[in-house]
């Protein structure tokens, strides 16, 4: 089988083991089961990807049917679930989560930081240590691999990422070929939200990003699509005039993916209820054996909502974390060292609102 090559005695062929019923459930299972909120339009299009995938198609039009199962480009604004969805695609493809090997590309601005990918060649500092990009690809020939801000990247890195996608493979430091045909890789960026270029000179895209949203004329729908247009042109422009590599953008295709800000009321009180929720699982797996509980009344999501929909809209699911930790888990906390001091068990901790004061946590007895 030809996953040997990569790891003896590993005979799973994770591709060939996903069936058509997971791709048809796809989109509901990262929407319910995962919380990846106001995002369908991207997630379709990584399901489009899979698709070709799972039927062997990928790179056949190109004639490289040796490189990567997939390549996406996910464009858009901060904090909107682009990593996520790169990470629970890794889960939903193999399992787990430790499937997801993401590089920060703002570490890599520098000519000699290649070396850190593929490795030191014979004679250099680092030699034995090999590469980070090969070594972690070689223990995981099955994975999904982020390239996290690659518009950070030092230009040398973008010929690794040429040869990744050309020829599915890499050579490192040592001379050991590392194969990519079984991974995803993920390109991340920011682009269309900047003020400065990579050359430090001025550039219009906020300035034409906020513009656009501030359109009243146009439908919400209208919006995203002009948002999205917005993105993929940024992309587009940075790749062929600002850092002149149109082959590597021929490479990533028409398979920029835009994302959507989270400023639809309806999304952001999705996104709030999800995170509720796992904080209320987190929370009752931790105190199980003293029995504590946890709920939240429903005026808590409109609350959140209401006071921080706009950072919401503006930094994406970052936006309502800051107002988690201070207005939720800090009377939380508060309440549970209370519970500790007074020694009690099975204690029903109730989140509520209170006009004057905000979320405010009462105590009761648990019901078994």
């Amino acid at each position: 089988m030809l996953v040997n090559k990569y790891r003896i005695g590993e005979q799973q062929d994770y591709w060939s083991d996903l069936s058509i019923e997971q791709l048809n459930g796809a989109l509901d299972w990262f929407r319910e089961t995962e919380g990846v909120k106001g995002q369908d339009e991207p997630i379709l299009r990584v399901l489009e990807m899979l698709t070709l995938a799972r039927a062997g198609l990928t790179g056949l039009a190109s004639g490289t049917a040796s490189k990567p199962k997939g390549v996406l480009y996910f464009a858009g604004p901060t904090g909107v679930g682009k990593t996520l969805v790169a990470k629970k695609l890794a889960k939903f493809l193999f399992s787990t989560e430790e499937a997801f090997l993401r590089f920060d590309m703002s570490e890599l601005k520098e000519e000699h930081t290649v070396s850190r990918l593929i490795g030191s060649p014979p004679g250099y500092v680092g030699y034995e240590r090999g590469g980070m990009l090969t070594n972690a690809v070689r223990e995981r020939p099955f994975s999904i691999v982020l390239f996290d801000e690659v518009e950070k990247a030092h230009p040398k890195i973008m010929d690794i990422f040429l040869q990744i996608l050309d020829d599915g493979r890499l050579t490192d430091g040592r001379g050991q070929t590392v194969f990519f045909s079984e991974t995803v890789i993920i390109f991340t960026s920011n682009l269309g939200t900047r003020t400065t270029d990579s050359r430090g000179n001025p550039v219009e895209e906020r300035r034409e990003l906020d513009a656009i949203r501030a359109d009243r004329s146009l439908t919400p729908e209208e919006r995203r699509v002009k948002v999205g247009a917005h993105f993929i042109a940024a992309v587009e422009r940075f790749f062929t005039q600002e850092i002149s590599r149109p082959e590597l953008l021929n490479r990533i295709g028409s398979n920029i993916v835009p994302f959507n800000f989270i400023d639809l009321p309806d999304v952001q009180h999705a996104i709030v209820r999800a995170r509720l929720r796992e904080i209320t699982a987190t929370f009752e797996d931790k105190y199980r054996t003293l029995g504590h509980r946890l709920t939240f009344d429903d005026e808590v999501i409109a609350w959140l909502v209401a006071h921080f929909g706009e950072k919401m809209a503006e930094f994406g699911g970052r936006g309502i974390s800051n107002a988690l930790e201070r207005q939720i888990m800090l009377p939380l906390a508060r309440a549970v060292l209370r519970v500790e001091y007074s020694g009690r068990e099975r204690v029903q901790l109730t989140v509520g609102v209170e006009p004057q004061r905000g979320p405010v946590v009462r105590e009761g007895l648990a019901v078994r």
